[in-house]
């Protein structure tokens, strides 16, 4: 069997520097905001300046670690939750805010980076019971759910935690009361252009991105957390277990039917994982489902940002499906009208332009099914290495140019078919190989060897 190889049609890859001032730009944009906020009310200084001084970009460590909390709290609610239940705006006396899961009763999910693990989270991380107290108030519910995700930071250590803590609120009129007064102070200060009467940060304000204009040293008092006070707090190890135990099995589900790209790269796996009776898993997925979802919950944090459509911009990004003809499930990300991928990098250094199709073959070859599919000639590469620091050295973008993409068009188009035609007929010898690099970490390796017959799947150990 010759082996298709999608290096042979790269003719050339590029950096490309005004992609990657826009795409600089584009994470660091905000919002605008209307309302004054749930969030804005647990610190009210930083959400004056904030309002006043949009021009002012937080750091990109700080961007990327926003970003990886918005795509961790995507990737959660929708593995715990149905969609109509995620991000549910809420609104009562002109404060608003949205509640991350919020079905019969409001749960918040917090995640953070601690050396070691909580000791008292009701006197470590009070903010957290401050804003659910706060959404509480507004929704007139007395009980909450607050779960956190907590990342050691001790040197040498990866471990992960999840804590889940039953929370209960008998003073709803209080806390609404005090909202108030917060709402009314800060709006105050921003009819009036002075933040004077606005309490201290809890935060670090070194690390601040307005502590060079914000006079926090002369702020009357530092902010208390008055609501957080009033929680009665339980830690509710079953519901942890319980929401750990549904992330480990979301990775078991039996394989889809339907055909996906990636599916068009591993040929072969895909054919053992749609008609083996035993659900393979990595050891990574299985064992710690928090750490393949801080990763991906950071990629999609990224991509959204990266890929959402703005106002300013209209025709800059979408998301589009597979042409019709071609039967693959999924989305294709474009920027100004080209198939873009985005990849976070564990690369320790900037690969060379030569190195890119070695080290991004995957991406790569990704990106050569989406231009044929779609009959372009040049894809987007988006890559942001995450043990770089500074915004310059962090992200890159590149143009990938294929040549005889029709050639490439009618290769994966082939695998298509040959996917259906193995998996109906129970046999795999007309299926290409997947790449080399993956094949001694495959689950499948000892079966996909032998030239065919019957299945029998490979077990670990």
């Amino acid at each position: 069997m010759n082996q298709f190889r999608i290096t042979d049609y790269v003719e050339n890859v590029v950096a490309n520097r005004t992609d990657h001032d826009r795409l600089l730009q584009k994470i660091g944009e905000v919002s605008e905001r209307r309302n004054i906020s749930v969030t804005d009310l647990v610190s009210p200084r930083q959400a004056y300046y904030a309002r006043k001084n949009p021009e002012i970009p937080h750091t990109m460590e700080a961007k990327e670690r926003m970003m990886a909390g918005s795509g961790f709290h995507d990737i959660f609610g929708k593995l715990m939750s149905n969609k109509e239940y995620l991000e549910q705006y809420v609104e009562r006396e002109a404060i608003a805010g949205r509640i991350d899961i919020y079905e019969d009763i409001p749960i918040e999910l917090k995640t953070t980076t601690l050396l070691g693990t909580i000791e008292n989270i009701q006197i470590e991380k009070p903010e957290y019971f401050e804003q659910l107290g706060m959404y509480c108030a507004i929704i007139e519910k007395n009980k909450g759910i607050v779960i956190v995700k907590i990342t050691d930071s001790t040197p040498g250590s990866s471990q992960y935690f999840l804590k889940a803590y039953d929370v209960t609120f008998d003073n709803l009129d209080d806390i609404l009361n005090d909202m108030k007064i917060r709402r009314n102070q800060l709006q105050d200060a921003l009819d009036g252009d002075d933040p004077s009467s606005l309490p201290k940060c809890k935060w670090n304000c070194d690390t601040c991105q307005y502590n060079m204009i914000c006079d926090y040293n002369d702020a009357p008092t530092e902010i208390e957390f008055t609501i957080a006070k009033l929680a009665g707090v339980t830690e509710n190890p079953t519901l942890a277990s319980e929401v750990l135990e549904k992330l480990r099995t979301y990775e078991k589900r039996k394989q889809s039917s339907s055909i996906r790209q990636n599916d068009l790269i591993t040929p072969r796996k895909t054919y053992f994982k749609a008609i083996s009776e035993i659900e393979p898993s990595s050891d990574n997925q299985n064992t710690e489902p928090l750490e393949w979802m801080t990763r991906w919950g950071k990629v999609r944090g990224i991509e959204q940002a990266i890929f959402r459509r703005t106002s300013k911009k209209p025709g800059e990004s979408a998301n589009i499906p597979f042409p019709e003809d071609y039967e693959l499930t999924g989305y294709i990300h474009t920027w100004n009208g080209e198939p873009a991928i985005f990849n976070l990098s564990k690369l320790t250094n900037i690969v060379e332009l030569k190195d890119m199709k070695r080290l991004f073959s995957w991406q790569i070859e990704s990106l050569a099914i989406q231009c044929a599919l779609l009959g372009r000639t040049r894809g987007k590469l988006f890559v942001s290495y995450d043990k770089l620091q500074g915004d310059l050295a962090k992200m890159r973008a590149y143009d990938i140019y294929f040549k005889d993409i029709e050639k490439i068009k009618l290769e994966y188009v082939s695998r298509i078919n040959q996917l259906k035609r193995a998996i109906e007929n129970n046999e795999l010898s007309e299926l290409p190989y997947c790449p080399t690099w993956m094949c001694t970490r495959c689950e499948y390796n000892g079966t996909c060897l032998k030239p065919s017959g019957a299945l029998k799947p490979f077990k670990k150990g």
